[in-house]
């Protein structure tokens, strides 16, 4: 049955009023609280009252192939909104084609960019949605930069996040320059970290004493902040740490490669990148294998796939498993004695976009007991609490946006099981490292590094 619009959630309706008043605007929701049914009412409003023809949204793959369409037709208001997917080499990018919604996905921004660089006259699209904004928090890069002068072309500009700021405030520049085109926080990144920030560790900017409040002022008047726990009642949801052993030849070697590390975090020059090439190998190794010099694969346990399979069988119950390395897939596989389901970003099996679709409707029909995915290739806006409540993190990531955007695939409206989210965790190795960063929320990598300068080191010297 379709829903009206009185079917929309008390919370949702000053949102999409808002939305339809102001030409700017960011929706900072939490997951499941339903940003894409939000700007699709708002879009069809603004296009009944005639102020919007033609709406460009960017958007991560899956989410342009899936979320939008089909949260649209659940809806008897915008079901009859018309949607193009401008993704894939043989796509021809017409502006007057008569579709109300054109969707990209961010790796094929150039195509676009392209073709609107020469648009001469009017400008084809009246508005702009940024679904999960955070793709743009950092202004170096060449995505930014390429869209930095056509954003304002856009008369209406919406940004669409539940993690706007994954590695803190010095990422809502960029983000909010979508918005104001440098109104607020000027219009050169460098001038606004010089005035909120220090960098007294030479590779880490710091906020200045009041630059938080500061900027969250800012912030506030331009976006709309709603926690999920305020407005939705959800099953409980748990953390739990499954710990695994190293193996005493495995552990040898992290051992010798742990003291190699401590060489480069306890010189006097802080090279960041080189010890974050060496922390990264100790990742590699808890997981099972190292990537070599010349791009083989040495492997050396498969003590968490053990592991892995060894609780899935005790589960009963259908299970998402975040990898983290290509060999992860190898190496479990070999355990399970079989080829199982993957969602990694990769063509293996044909179409990936397609591939992506039959494996996410698989899953929320319950036909999968067990679905591995790279959690940056499905991290946003895909709902799967329809097919299990359960989380396995094989490969812990050092992202706390892609921690919580993976998690809330499943821990979102609509979910009635109570959640459970594993961790495998290695002993005394830099994965109970990692997990200790994202407790503290805000993890990046030089958090990591930090922390191991002034923690895992201890007793490691000798």
């Amino acid at each position: 049955m379709l829903r009206s619009l009185k079917d929309t959630h008390k919370y949702q309706r000053p949102c999409i009023k808002v939305m339809v008043q102001e030409p700017t605007l960011a929706l900072f929701l939490d997951p499941g609280l339903g940003k894409t049914g939000i700007s699709l009412i708002a879009i069809k409003r603004l296009m009944d009252l005639g102020v919007v023809r033609k709406v460009l949204v960017m958007a991560p793959l899956i989410v342009v192939h899936e979320t939008w369409r089909q949260e649209a037709v659940q809806w008897s208001y915008t079901n009859d909104l018309t949607f193009k997917v401008l993704h894939g080499p043989k796509i021809k990018i017409d502006f007057d084609d008569g579709v109300d919604i054109h969707l990209i996905n961010y790796s094929g921004l150039k195509k676009i960019r392209d073709r609107l660089d020469k648009v001469k006259g009017e400008f084809p699209y009246d508005m702009l949605v940024v679904d999960e904004s955070s793709k743009f928090k950092d202004s170096s890069t060449k995505r930014f930069k390429s869209w930095k002068k056509l954003f304002s072309r856009f008369k209406r500009r919406y940004l669409l996040t539940a993690t706007p700021l994954p590695q803190g405030l010095l990422n809502i520049w960029s983000q909010w320059f979508i918005l104001d085109g440098g109104q607020a926080l000027g219009t050169a990144f460098t001038r606004f970290r010089s005035i909120y920030f220090d960098n007294p560790y030479k590779y880490k900017w710091v906020l200045k004493p009041g630059a938080a409040e500061e900027l969250t002022k800012i912030m506030d008047v331009g976006s709309i902040r709603l926690k999920a726990a305020d407005y939705l009642d959800m099953p409980p949801i748990m953390y739990n740490t499954i710990k695994v052993t190293l193996p005493d030849n495995a552990r040898e070697v992290y051992k010798h490669l742990l003291k190699d590390l401590i060489i480069y975090l306890e010189s006097d020059e802080i090279i960041p990148k080189t010890a974050a090439v060496r922390s990264m190998k100790l990742r590699q190794l808890v997981q099972g294998a190292m990537y070599t010099e010349s791009g083989d694969i040495a492997y050396y346990h498969q003590a968490k796939a053990l592991r892995l399979k060894e609780f899935v069988e005790t589960l009963e119950t259908p299970v998402l498993v975040p990898v983290g390395f290509k060999f992860d897939y190898d190496i479990i596989c070999k355990v399970f004695g079989k080829e199982l389901p993957i969602i990694d970003g990769s063509n293996r099996g044909g179409n990936k976009a397609e591939r992506d679709k039959r494996l996410v409707k698989a899953w929320n029909k319950g036909e999968l007991p067990i679905l591995l995915v790279h959690p940056a290739s499905l991290s946003h806006g895909v709902n799967l609490q329809h097919g299990g409540s359960q989380i396995i993190w094989y490969c812990i990531t050092w992202s706390s946006e892609q921690f919580v955007q993976f998690n809330a695939r499943i821990y979102r409206q609509g979910q009635t099981k109570n959640v459970v989210i594993h961790s495998l965790i290695v002993r005394d190795s830099i994965d109970e490292l990692v997990q200790k960063v994202l407790e503290m929320k805000g993890a990046t990598q030089e958090m990591i590094l930090q922390q191991l300068k002034n923690e895992l080191l201890k007793g490691e010297k000798k």
